[in-house]
């Protein structure tokens, strides 16, 4: 591929830091790591099941059944969020925190069962005993790839959406160590929610250098996507009564950080230990799954694919040991630092 997103915003621009030279390759990194300019993220996936005669067949026998599902509703979504994460072949791709299931149904006496939430057979992305859990993610191949910023077209991810870089440093060093640590101690008090609505919310692509963004793509979370335990948001900024899962109340109204039980988007933790459910195992070849498993340090399930590992998560997110570029292209592809020094050199 001649002008693959690896070799011109990477190899060829030279992206330059202070501690190491490239976090990954296009070896490693799938083109729509770069080129799928947004993915769909839908949190908080309400289904709701009923007691129905009508003509309702099973999808597995084809025999009739009393079960009809009545809704489907999405908490949130958002063409904004996005994760990376090691997909089924081995390389780094683009990321979904997806398949957020809360599930009930009401039987034949009208009465509504408890909800219960996505997990799999071992319990992983539910279980208190794990910590905040973030339910499910998966690789997920968004239809939106998009060539070079214009004028008229919002073009791809470059450096800034995933990097580090001096500028984001300079400008927002402290707010960022304040809401790292916040974030790695499941301290939701701390988390300043008016900074994240301006850092995420209302600023879409990355257009403030903002290095909450290297955060948020390692996979580590926002803090915008806090849940209890029955699929309500716990979000002050959230003024909406009718929210899905709220249950009539805006989750403003009745903001308390001691309902959180699931940190929806927050996938993986520091170590590289996924804190929800994944299904995908490696496919193709052994040096896939073996490539795949590199990419994946610190995982307790290696043998599937699923969010970074620690070594990858730190050179994103880590401003004292990871990758801070002091050559990048901004969120409008525009060369910032010393990036014109090296633009177009072979």
């Amino acid at each position: 591929m001649r002008n693959c997103a690896a070799r011109s915003t990477c190899s060829t621009a030279r992206a330059r830091s202070r501690r190491s030279t490239a976090t990954c390759s296009a070896a490693c990194s799938t083109c729509a790591t770069c080129h799928s300019s947004w993915s769909n993220s839908c949190v908080g996936c309400h289904l709701k099941g009923e007691y129905n005669e009508g003509n309702n067949f099973s999808n597995i026998t084809g025999e009739r059944i009393v079960y009809k599902q009545a809704n489907a509703d999405f908490t949130y979504q958002s063409p904004i969020y996005f994760q990376l994460g090691v997909g089924p072949r081995g390389k780094i791709t683009t990321f979904s925190a997806n398949t957020k299931v809360f599930y009930h149904w009401e039987d034949k006496n009208n009465v509504l069962s408890q909800v219960y939430t996505f997990t799999d057979r071992n319990g992983a992305g539910t279980n208190p005993a794990s910590g905040f859990g973030s339910m499910s993610h998966n690789a997920l191949m968004a239809h939106s790839v998009r060539g070079k910023v214009n004028s008229t077209s919002e073009g791809p991810r470059y450096c800034i959406a995933c990097h580090l870089s001096t500028e984001s440093l300079a400008n927002y060093g402290a707010e960022y160590n304040t809401f790292r640590t916040a974030m790695a101690n499941d301290d939701y008090a701390s988390l300043d929610f008016q900074m994240l609505k301006q850092h995420f919310g209302q600023n879409t692509g990355n257009q403030m250098d903002s290095p909450l963004w290297a955060h948020m793509a390692a996979g580590l979370g926002t803090g915008l996507f806090l849940f209890d335990e029955f699929g309500a948001a716990v979000n002050p900024l959230d003024t909406n009564p009718n929210r899905v899962g709220a249950g009539g109340v805006a989750p403003a109204s009745n903001f308390n950080v001691n309902r959180v039980r699931l940190n929806l988007d927050r996938i993986v933790n520091d170590a590289g230990v996924a804190k929800g459910s994944n299904n995908h195992a490696w496919l193709g070849t052994a040096f896939n799954a073996m490539l795949g498993a590199g990419l994946r340090d610190g995982a307790t399930n290696p043998e599937l694919a699923g969010p970074l590992g620690a070594t990858i998560i730190q050179k994103l997110s880590d401003p004292v040991n990871g990758i801070v570029l002091d050559s990048w292209l901004d969120a409008d592809g525009a060369c910032q630092g010393d990036a014109q020094t090296y633009v177009g050199v072979p």
